[in-house]
């Protein structure tokens, strides 16, 4: 949804523009390990509480 919300401020830009602005998401991608950390860590959560209903519905 950002990159479609972004698309009419960045489609007229000239070739050398849009390619300094991308410079911005420039190490974005390290944000990568804190989602598969956050992950990995609720599906530990989920598997340590799998016996009492409520709290493995809540996980």
């Amino acid at each position: 949804m950002a990159h479609l919300l972004e698309l009419p401020n960045k489609i007229n830009l000239s070739r050398e523009d849009y390619l300094k602005v991308q410079q911005i998401y420039r190490g974005w991608a390290l944000l990568g390990f804190v989602v598969v950390g956050a992950f990995l860590s609720t599906l530990a959560l989920t598997i340590t509480v799998r016996h009492e209903r409520k709290a493995f519905i809540l996980a």
